[in-house]
């Protein structure tokens, strides 16, 4: 009898071990309006991918149901990003995937960088 209770002793240390003890994801990047965060936008990222590097949705400012684009026709809607001293916007497909992006620096005139 004690042999079994120890036997079972051991195994709940060991299984709540294992439970706490199990690795935590570590993020590639802390989410949020950065210019880190911007120049790792690359085009074919999906809505989620662009939502889990900036942290929240974007902003849809215009999609192809207001009417075609008058930067390319391949555009199918615009997400925007603000910060106070960041602005981005994203072109989607209508995939929803990143065919383009801009940011800007609203401070400092002239500014802007993008998908490379």
């Amino acid at each position: 009898m004690k042999s079994l209770l120890l036997l079972l002793a051991i195994q709940a240390l060991l299984l709540s071990t294992a439970i706490f003890a199990a690795p935590v994801p570590i993020r590639k990047h802390i989410p949020g309006i950065t210019v880190s965060n911007c120049e790792k936008l690359k085009r074919g990222m999906t809505k989620l991918d662009v939502i889990d590097l900036f942290g929240s949705k974007p902003v849809i400012t215009w999609d192809n149901e207001d009417g075609p684009s008058l930067f390319d026709p391949k555009y199918a809607s615009l997400g925007e990003y603000e910060a106070s001293d960041l602005e981005v916007k994203i072109f989607f497909d209508c995939n929803d995937r990143v065919l383009d992006a801009v940011w800007l620096f609203p401070h400092e005139e002239g500014k802007i960088s993008g998908i490379k």
